[in-house]
């Protein structure tokens, strides 16, 4: 069994400061170099197109067409970007 370190925080509040939201890739995570597998750059145009990249194909199956969903959400634009709600 997995046990949490306890010296660490196991989770992170995000306040936005601002009244645009917050991109987290840009203010809380520009040290990452690779996101699923990915340069940040090959990421965010794979995101700008993912309903298009990930598309269903005319005799895809049940789990290709679950793989491309799966797919379109991890490379979605907002995945990492939260508006502000309050």
């Amino acid at each position: 069994m997995y046990e949490l370190d306890k010296e660490t925080p196991q989770a992170l509040f995000f306040h936005p400061i601002d009244d645009q939201g917050l991109n987290l890739i840009e203010k809380y995570l520009p040290h990452l170099q690779k996101l699923e597998g990915d340069s940040i750059d090959e990421f965010i145009r794979r995101s700008k197109n993912s309903e298009a990249e990930f598309a269903d194909q005319p005799g895809d199956d049940d789990s290709r067409k679950n793989e491309l969903d799966t797919l379109k959400r991890l490379y979605s634009p907002q995945r990492f970007v939260f508006d502000k709600i309050y």
